[in-house]
């Protein structure tokens, strides 16, 4: 006889070990005086170890333009921050929890980091607790349908801080920001904000090309 959780275990398939996302997003923004446009290339990148360990690295471009439609005077910005975690996974059930610390060090490859402060970070905000997510099939919120199969949505679970969130955490979908990931190769997100115009515009298609740990660079 297989009892009962044997068969839910046999009924849950196998996480895959690897996802990723690559978000390209971008707003634009004016009035009968002025005008800013706002770009955001962002990825994330997960790998999960069979002992219950993971890694993973966040990173962000952003390039900011504005000014005024009478003058010359318009302004150009470029920012770039990264941060790299370890941490722990779990399953529940089809959802995967994430538990993720900030380390030190760059998302290339390299020896491993230890758990320290984001740089510029306060003490503060050293000593909160982990990045935590809580990540089910992107399918169950019924503007994520269209999402590729293998798609998971995260959403967090406790509220750390959390730096270069903006471009990658995509907003009025649910009642939270989600976070997007794919297994394979990744998941590419094109994601337009454009109140005046057209308003907000998704589309989800998986990676051609692996995504990798710098992704937001290429």
């Amino acid at each position: 006889m297989i009892w009962l959780p044997a068969l839910l275990l046999l009924a849950i398939p196998p996480l895959p070990t690897h996802y990723a996302v690559r978000v390209d997003w971008q707003q634009h923004s004016s009035c009968s005086r002025s005008w800013a446009v706002d770009t955001i290339r962002s990825s994330f990148v997960l790998d999960l170890a069979n002992d219950g360990s993971t890694t993973a690295c966040k990173g962000r471009l952003t390039d900011s333009a504005g000014g005024s439609w009478r003058s010359k005077n318009n302004t150009a910005r470029r920012t770039e921050d990264q941060q790299r975690y370890q941490g722990t996974w779990k399953r529940d059930g089809e959802a995967l929890l994430l538990s993720l610390l900030p380390t030190s060090g760059g998302c290339s490859k390299g020896r491993e980091p230890e758990p320290t402060a984001r740089k510029g970070a306060s003490a503060k905000q050293a000593s909160e607790a982990p990045w935590t997510l809580r990540c089910v099939p992107a399918r169950k919120y019924p503007k994520l349908v269209k999402t590729p199969p293998g798609t998971l949505a995260c959403r967090r679970t406790s509220k750390p801080y959390v730096s270069g969130l903006l471009g990658l955490a995509l907003a009025q979908l649910a009642d939270d920001e989600l976070v997007l990931i794919a297994p394979g190769n990744g998941l590419r997100v094109e994601w337009q904000d454009d109140s005046f115009l057209t308003g907000l515009q998704l589309r989800f298609e998986l990676a051609l090309k692996p995504i990798r740990r710098d992704g937001w660079r290429r």
